[in-house]
């Protein structure tokens, strides 16, 4: 009894999966044009043509930082009184250029960053 009980449940299992399986998903990758003009996080259109295309876009990472607010020196171990070079910079940590796009066909795509 139990044995037919888990015959229809793989059974099912088996064509349900086929079916999800079989479904085509919208390719999230390929940027629709709108008519609402530039969309954020897309990049900037640099050449469009048939046969290909590129878009050029940044990543800038940066750090603030303050050390106003501690003491001007700390004393160690020992007992000596050191001094500390407080610091306040504006730090660029990261900074990299995208170019994506496609060549000869929408379907071969490329990515290169600097």
């Amino acid at each position: 009894m139990k044995s037919r009980y888990i015959l229809i449940v793989l059974f099912v299992y088996h064509f349900s999966w086929g079916q999800i399986m079989n479904t085509t998903m919208p390719d999230s990758t390929i940027v629709k044009e709108s008519d609402e003009g530039h969309r954020g996080g897309t990049g900037f259109k640099i050449a469009d043509g048939k046969y290909g295309s590129m878009t050029l876009s940044f990543y800038v990472l940066g750090r603030y930082l303050n050390q106003m607010g501690i003491d001007d020196s700390y004393t160690n171990h020992n007992g000596d009184v050191i001094a500390i070079d407080r610091r306040q910079d504006m730090q660029f940590q990261k900074a990299n250029l995208y170019f994506r796009g496609w060549v000869a066909d929408p379907k071969i795509r490329y990515t290169v960053f600097v």
